[in-house]
């Protein structure tokens, strides 16, 4: 229930977001950021602290990714420890960052979608044959599990933004 509620809340800012967004471009002439959004409503102060929000946010996500990635791949191999992995895979990570067009990378993302098609296939079909083989107990509720599913929202939030914004 809780997650139909923040859905919906979601859902409303990102809405009431935007709206306030294409006022100001109709008021300015041109799109706003977030910073410009804030600059409009309450001064540079706004704009000081919407920036400020958007450069710890946007940090926070990108550790949280490298992380991610180091302990999946530590999961294939743990021979290399998941700090080992950080510092492996951050050469990558950086240099994707310098791109200025992914056009040509439109064919890497085409057999990545294929393989995520595949892999959650695969995953579907494992997940019901090991539910009708042996039936795990269902707790109520999980608090071990509470930190994720906030990072899960949280990361649900920002590609509603990605996709809503840009």
């Amino acid at each position: 229930m809780f997650l139909l509620v923040l859905s919906i809340l979601s859902n409303y800012c990102i809405r009431l977001l935007l709206e306030v967004s294409d006022e100001l471009e109709k008021r300015e002439g041109k799109k706003s950021s977030f910073g410009g959004i804030g600059r409009s409503l309450f001064g540079n102060t706004g704009r000081l602290v919407v920036d400020i929000s958007l450069i710890f946010t946007q940090t926070g996500f990108c550790c949280v990714y490298v992380i991610f990635i180091s302990s999946n791949l530590n999961g294939l191999y743990s021979g290399i420890p998941v700090w080992g992995y950080v510092f492996l895979v951050l050469p990558f990570l950086i240099a994707v960052c310098w791109v200025r067009s992914f056009k040509f990378l439109a064919y890497v993302s085409l057999a990545g979608q294929a393989s995520m098609l595949l892999g959650l296939s695969l995953i579907m079909v494992f997940s019901m044959i090991s539910a009708v083989e042996n039936t795990p107990p269902i707790k109520a509720f999980n608090f071990i599990g509470v930190p994720v599913y906030f990072g899960m929202v949280i990361t649900i939030l920002i590609y509603n933004y990605i996709l809503l914004y840009n």
